[in-house]
């Protein structure tokens, strides 16, 4: 079971790094935060907030996404070629804490499918593509909480009957 929680997020700007990877690429494409962060530093800039994966499609043994890295930023920060300055505007989120032994094995798809399930329930609709946000991975244990399965929506909107969505566009089981 997963306690689904929802919350503000304000206005950010972000450097991102989007490419289509397969399920087997897909935890090395994460390391290209690292790639992102030097970029920001570079430039002058600062990382301002945890690093989130945003699933534009799904990604499994036969999709590939595409996946975006991004990282927050404060300060100026130039694009290149790969890497796009963006502003990311404010929104809500639903969304589920999942454990690091979780994530790390790809067993993660129970925690997208429950906040689909919460958003469902509630007539609540995507406003955008689902996003894993890690906040903690080095220090911290299997059984501990890595990072947010979040998923934008309107919070605003009236209340429709709506359909659970398709698969998550993220590494996991499909049941």
């Amino acid at each position: 079971m997963y306690e689904i929680r929802t919350r503000e997020l304000p206005e950010q700007r972000v450097v991102c790094l989007k490419r289509r990877v397969s399920i087997s690429e897909l935890f090395d494409f994460y390391e290209e935060e690292h790639t992102i962060i030097k970029h920001i530093k570079a430039c002058g800039g600062t990382k301002s907030g945890p690093f989130t994966v945003i699933y534009h499609g799904p990604v499994d043994e036969v999709a590939d996404g595409p996946v975006e890295l991004c990282v927050p930023f404060t300060g100026t920060v130039e694009p290149t070629d790969e890497m796009l300055v963006r502003v990311e505007a404010a929104h809500q989120v639903a969304y589920a804490t999942a454990a690091k032994g979780d994530v790390a094995s790809r067993k993660n798809a129970a925690a997208h499918e429950a906040v689909q399930q919460w958003l469902a329930s509630h007539g609540h609709v995507m406003t955008a593509s689902p996003r894993e946000v890690y906040f903690a991975w080095d220090a911290i244990g299997d059984d501990e909480g890595a990072c947010d399965i979040a998923y934008p929506f309107d919070a605003s909107s009236t209340p429709k009957v709506a359909a659970v969505a398709p698969p998550p566009g993220q590494p996991g089981e499909r049941r």
